[in-house]
């Protein structure tokens, strides 16, 4: 996800988002509803501001965007890596006629993303995971590459690093051409799970403050699907730690809702979830639901011939902006490297 910037006469009517409050001791939820009236959009619109104290809504951002010369939908929707054929483990797009028959089976699934031998190079990761390599959207400033995502004692970690800009060779026997240069590398993980759908997802995550590095989870649907592509996100931006965006992409439709978390996400391990149902989708960080939404329309993936994966990513964006993420930059003065780490991955179907 990445906000965009576009000519106003584009910007889609922005909706209201109702802030719902308690006692301290109860959550502290901010729903849109799916009545909400509709206002003129605006790219920042401060809906509440709150008392501060441990797990307080303190204010909430949110950026609804369309374009109709937009029709990319977003940043990750772009990654062929996304739409490998499973079975032949070659990238690629994920052939229609596998899917049409029946919806995919649904499992829960459990990952600590550890590796309790010690530190192990992607090439040797667990077979349930794609690592990408010389793919990624040709709009970030980064390509993801394997020997940047490693599995230690203490999580998984993805790591951004430089490249001089040369190019990443196709893979042997690959008709693919090689990945235009960019200034970095970066890291992807991709379930290999068929049975992605409705339920709750759930990971540990460290992001860090370095402005236009991006943390995430995401779920994001086959964009040539019958229903068409959709996306859901919860994303960490090192331009301000302290916040967490919160995005629907509906083909090129994009809602995003940035929630101030009461502490830095890149000085410790939190707990971020999704809970996707027919009816709605809620985000909850360190078990406390946060958001609801019940006005936003996604692909089904009960439906033959969609498709849904899950990725964890670490990635550099390649705009210079004050909104969402900024552009990145190396930081020279920063001893410690530019990483995500990621733990506890955890998937509970809804049926469950």
């Amino acid at each position: 996800m990445k906000i965009h910037h576009i000519q106003p006469r584009f910007f889609s009517l922005a909706l209201i988002v109702a802030l719902v409050t308690s006692t301290a001791t109860s959550s502290v939820v901010a729903e849109v509803p799916a009545n909400s009236n509709n206002v003129a959009a605006a790219i920042n619109v401060d809906i509440a501001m709150m008392a501060s104290g441990t797990s307080r809504l303190e204010g909430i951002v949110t950026v609804p965007i369309y374009s109709s010369d937009d029709n990319m939908g977003s940043d990750y929707s772009t990654d062929p890596a996304l739409f490998f054929d499973i079975d032949s483990n070659k990238s690629g797009t994920l052939p229609f006629s596998l899917l049409a028959k029946q919806p995919l089976p649904v499992r829960a699934f459990v990952d600590t993303l550890y590796s309790p031998r010690g530190a192990i190079p992607s090439n040797d990761a667990p077979p349930n995971y794609v690592i990408p390599h010389g793919t990624g959207p040709l709009r970030w400033s980064c390509v993801y590459n394997q020997t940047n995502v490693a599995m230690t004692p203490w999580g998984t970690q993805i790591s951004i690093t430089r490249s001089d800009g040369l190019p990443i060779p196709a893979p042997p026997g690959s008709k693919q051409a090689p990945h235009p240069g960019r200034p970095y590398n970066c890291g992807e993980m991709i379930s290999k799970d068929r049975g992605i759908g409705y339920g709750k997802y759930s990971v540990d995550m460290v992001s860090t403050d370095v402005r236009g590095h991006v943390t995430a989870l995401f779920l994001i649907a086959h964009s040539d699907s019958p229903e068409g592509g959709s996306e859901i996100d919860i994303e960490l931006t090192g331009l301000d730690p302290t916040a967490v965006w919160l995005t629907v992409w509906k083909g090129s439709t994009q809602q995003a809702v940035k929630f101030p978390l009461g502490f830095d996400a890149s000085k410790g391990w939190h707990t971020y979830s999704v809970e996707w149902q027919p009816g709605f989708i809620a985000w909850s960080v360190d078990g406390r639901e946060v958001l609801r939404r019940t006005d936003l329309w996604t692909a089904d993936p009960r439906t033959p011939g969609v498709e849904y994966k899950l990725a964890l990513n670490s990635w550099t964006h390649d705009q210079e902006e004050d909104l969402w993420a900024g552009k990145f930059k190396w930081p020279t003065d920063r001893r410690q490297p530019v990483m995500s780490q990621f733990r506890n991955l955890r998937f509970v179907p809804m049926d469950m």
